[in-house]
C-alpha cells in the first residue's frame, strides 16, 4: 500500500468475497486467502496449514482466535490487543529416517 502497487492476484478479497489485487481493498473490510491463494494455484493446500497454525499459536497460547481477532484496519488505541507467540522444535529424524 505505501509503494502504490497491487498485490498479485489471489493473495486476498474484497468485503464481498471477490479476489481483489487492491491492497486497500483486502485490509479494510476484505480478507487474506489461505497460504496459496485460490484454488487454480493451490490455495486449498493452505487450509489445513492455517487451520494448525490457528490452533497452535491462538488457542494454546489463550490469544485471540478466529473471528475475535481484530482487523488491521480496524484496530481502535484504546482497545487492548493481545498476541502470544508458540515456539515448536521438532527433530527431524523423529519425522523421517532419511534425514
Amino acid at each position: 500500500m505505501r509503494q502504490g502497487i497491487n498485490c498479485p492476484l489471489g493473495w486476498g478479497v474484497n468485503k464481498d468475497g471477490v479476489a481483489s489485487e487492491n491492497p486497500e481493498e483486502i485490509l479494510f473490510g476484505g480478507g487474506l486467502c489461505p497460504l496459496g491463494g485460490a484454488e487454480e494455484t493451490g490455495g486449498y493446500k493452505g487450509y489445513g496449514l492455517g487451520l494448525m497454525v490457528e490452533m497452535l499459536c491462538g488457542v494454546t497460547s489463550g490469544s485471540k482466535c478466529g473471528p475475535d481477532v481484530p482487523q488491521v484496519g480496524h484496530m481502535v488505541c484504546h482497545s487492548l490487543i493481545v498476541i502470544q507467540s508458540l515456539l515448536m522444535v521438532t527433530l527431524s529424524s523423529c519425522w523421517s529416517p532419511f534425514l
